[in-house]
């Protein structure tokens, strides 16, 4: 299903301001934006589409999401990193959908 509507709890905001706002959550984050840079992809604004108290809930919910909009760039972090940076991973191959 593409452009599914996912549940926003919060407003657009940078990292900053959703680690004062959501403190010792995990949280997960739609990327709004977000660059890529020598090899790490920093996100500068997000959306909270949930807060949770333990990784495991929110990494179901972004399983869930996932598999209904896998080109959502979705995140599971924790409110007291201080800085959204990931190592990009290159992927060498086709990709092919699952067709039912």
């Amino acid at each position: 299903l593409k452009g599914v509507f996912l549940p926003i709890i919060g407003d657009d905001m940078n990292w900053s301001n959703a680690t004062h706002t959501y403190k010792d959550s995990w949280l997960l984050i739609e990327a709004i934006n977000a660059e890529s840079k020598n090899g790490k992809r920093w996100i500068q604004e997000v959306s909270i589409i949930e807060h949770y108290n333990n990784s495991k809930d929110a990494y179901r919910e972004y399983l869930k999401l996932h598999k209904l909009d896998p080109d959502k760039e979705l995140y599971v972090v924790y409110s007291d990193w201080e800085e959204l940076a990931f190592n990009e991973r290159s992927w060498v191959g086709v990709r092919i959908e699952a067709r039912p």
